[in-house]
């Protein structure tokens, strides 16, 4: 190899650098082929060598192809150059080394602009650890759908694109986005920010507006220490007026030009603060039982088609949620659901219990079996595994590693046998079970159909005998500034689109207020038509002990008066009277006795003749009424006590023959419910309009 001597004149860097090339493969002739293939090793492409000309040093080496890669090739051969003939690589080649040398300064020129790294793609940090800031928000570049700008993965560190909240007040839950500002709903906050400007206090307690030059401006609090806790499916927008949940204070709110308010406090304060108590955020595990359908049984590797397993239908029954876990006949395998249908669960995996005969090894002495061929599955867990006169059962599959592993071990050793693995034969009818999770959830929205607030407090099922979970939707209307109605369904989403109202259920979207045939109010997703029902309080003259003697009511026919209760009294069973008569140590009893009376039936529903028939059997003239009578217009009726006989009491309830001697109710306040019945005009439309009762002072 030669050597150089250079002479630096003035202040310079140089950086010698050598590479490699070697020529093409030559055949015996000592020719190149026109066609050349990288140099080989015992058929193995050699790495740090390019064939047909070297790549820039830092440059990844192509490997496969020396053709068409783009890279920059540097002349070959030419000065001093070494030129060797390399055996024993698959070949003979040409190898040439040349030499060459940057230079810090532009054409080497003294003074010349000097070269440096460039524009780095990236910053180093000093610590790369990952942070979560559940507090902060960070925002990338521009999107301009009409100039064709996307920087949306532009996240540049050179300028503040962060944000962040009061980590005190905990995790950012909801972004909202109105006009100009930023509404953020922290779990114990709500704060606003101005989006593309920001705002300057003056000294004098005003505010002025900065031109743009931020993309979030200063966060600033609401007052009020509400947050939306960890429920930002509750939030609903109509309008100015923005409304959402705050659990962890048991409050409704809703963030309107006024400020925060709590519309929870609008007659349903306890009830709400009961209700929100009982959401947890931790999830409760439910298994979701369902039995095996043979008729559409099951796919098998061999079948080529999705993987599923069948189940009946019935009524009532409980789709297995996506994420399930299958168990069967007891056993939990690595298969869990990935969607359903009515009648089919489909998988992660096959499921089969049909034989199947593979081939593995397994020491002597252990419990891992090696499976060679065949198909490994995960439902092979509990079945049994048969080779060489010896059965086991198999307690796990690992099917990555095509491993499972028995009860007991084989012995002597096992190798190349043929293993025939059987399984429990499933049939039709056997149960499957589906485990899985089941959250509490607080999903709402804004009814603008019905200009309501629909809000739904929903729990997990946390029994396998339970179809839905306790739930309770209901309606915040503004026109009367409360909660009027609560409904029988629940939804899993709720939306409104161009003056419709939508709900969610089992994967089908429904849609609401739909009149149809006239029939269809109270029926939701395809089930019967539920009861409406109305309480209420009648409290005349609150200090008079009265006794209510009848009920009537103005609208519509087919309702009917479930029950009619008295506040209650509270009465010592065992008077002390300054001595115990019960004896010593032992407690006095109180019991709260009420005044209740019997059901008052609907017009249709409490009909019968003087045959003995009743509704709704035929009738015959003259027919009469056990329930509410029409009178000029008005549907009324009389009150039947029902109520346990108190001691010293002059009148009671029924007699000895069911009878019921008396008639009212004794009460101060006396609570009602009424509800449309089972069975008049199902479905159409029923109007209450007024409720009355009759009543005189009583004389107990």
């Amino acid at each position: 190899m030669a050597s150089f001597r250079i002479n630096i004149k003035y202040f310079n860097s140089f950086w010698l650098k050598k590479t490699i090339y070697i020529g093409g493969q030559k055949d015996s002739a000592g020719n190149i082929p026109a066609v050349n293939i990288l140099p080989t090793t015992a058929g193995v492409p050699m790495q740090g060598r390019g064939g047909w000309g070297s790549c820039f040093p830092g440059l990844p080496w192509e490997t496969t192809s020396y053709n068409g890669n783009n890279y920059p090739e540097f002349a070959r051969g030419f000065g001093n150059s070494e030129i060797t003939s390399i055996e024993g690589i698959d070949g003979f080649y040409d190898e040439v080394e040349n030499w060459f040398m940057e230079a810090a300064r532009y054409q080497c020129g003294f003074n010349n602009v000097s070269t440096d790294y460039g524009v780095k793609a990236y910053l180093k940090e000093q610590f790369n650890n990952l942070e979560y800031r559940p507090n902060g928000l960070i925002y990338s570049g521009v999107y301009n759908s009409r100039t064709g700008v996307n920087d949306t993965n532009v996240f540049s560190v050179g300028e503040s694109i962060t944000k962040a909240a009061d980590p005190q007040k905990g995790s950012i839950q909801k972004l909202y986005a109105e006009d100009t500002n930023l509404i953020i709903f922290q779990e114990d906050k709500v704060n606003r920010a101005l989006i593309d400007k920001d705002q300057l206090y003056t000294s004098e307690g005003g505010s002025q507006t900065l031109p743009p030059g931020v993309v979030i401006g200063q966060i600033v609090p609401y007052k009020g220490e509400f947050g939306i806790s960890k429920n930002p499916e509750s939030f609903a927008v109509y309008g100015f007026r923005k409304y959402f949940v705050d659990k962890d204070r048991g409050s409704v709110m809703r963030l309107s030009n006024d400020g925060l308010s709590e519309i929870s406090e609008y007659g349903l304060s306890n009830f709400f603060r009961d209700k929100l108590k009982q959401v947890q955020e931790t999830p409760n595990p439910i298994i979701v039982k369902r039995t095996f359908d043979s008729t559409i049984g099951f796919s098998t590797p061999s079948s080529g088609n999705s993987k599923y397993i069948g189940l009946e239908v019935g009524e009532g029954l409980i789709t297995p949620k996506v994420g399930s876990q299958l168990i069967v006949n007891g056993n939990p395998l690595d298969i869990y659901v990935t969607g359903n249908q009515l009648n089919k669960a489909y998988l992660t995996d096959y499921f089969t219990d049909s034989p199947q005969t593979l081939t593995g090894t397994a020491n002597s002495g252990t419990t891992t079996v090696t499976i060679n061929s065949g198909t490994l599955l995960s439902t092979m867990v509990g079945g049994t595994i048969t080779a060489s006169n010896q059965t086991k059962t198999i307690v796990s599959v690992d099917v990555a590693n095509n491993t499972l592993v028995t009860d007991s071990a084989f012995s002597p050793k096992l190798t190349g046998d043929n293993y025939v693995i059987s399984y429990q034969a499933l049939p039709n009818g056997a149960s499957l079970n589906f485990s899985s999770f089941e959250y509490d959830r607080i999903p709402a929205t804004y009814d603008v159909y019905d200009r309501a607030y629909i809000l739904s407090i929903q729990k997990g099922r946390d029994s396998v005998n339970d179809s839905e979970g306790e739930f309770n939707t209901l309606a915040f209307d503004e026109n009367v500034l409360g909660w009027p109605t609560f409904y029988s369904y629940k939804p899993k989403e709720l939306f409104s689109l161009k003056n419709t109202f939508f709900t969610t259920k089992n994967g089908q979207i429904y849609e609401h207020y739909v009149e149809g045939n006239g029939s269809n109010r109270n029926k939701f997703y395809g089930n019967a038509s539920s009861p409406s029902s109305i309480t209420f309080v009648f409290n005349n003259s609150a200090n008079a002990n009265k006794n209510f003697l009848t009920i009537g009511y103005e609208g519509s026919n087919g309702w009917q008066v479930n029950s009619f209760d008295s506040d209650q009294q509270g009465l010592l069973s065992s008077p002390n009277n300054f001595s115990n008569p019960i004896g010593e140590g032992i407690p006095d009893t109180y019991v709260n006795y009420i005044d209740s009376s019997v059901i008052v039936k609907s017009y249709y529903e409490g009909s019968y003749d003087d045959q003995g028939n009743e509704w709704p059997s035929t009738l015959y003239q003259p027919i009469r009424r056990g329930g509410f009578d029409l009178k000029e217009g008005k549907y009324v009726s009389n009150i039947k006590n029902n109520s346990v006989s108190r001691p010293g009491e002059v009148i009671t309830g029924p007699d000895q023959f069911g009878g019921f001697i008396t008639s009212g109710i004794k009460a101060y306040v006396a609570t009602v419910k009424m509800s449309t019945d089972s069975s008049t005009d199902l479905g159409a439309q029923k109007q209450l309009f007024a409720t009355y009762s009759n009543q005189v002072l009583s004389s107990q």
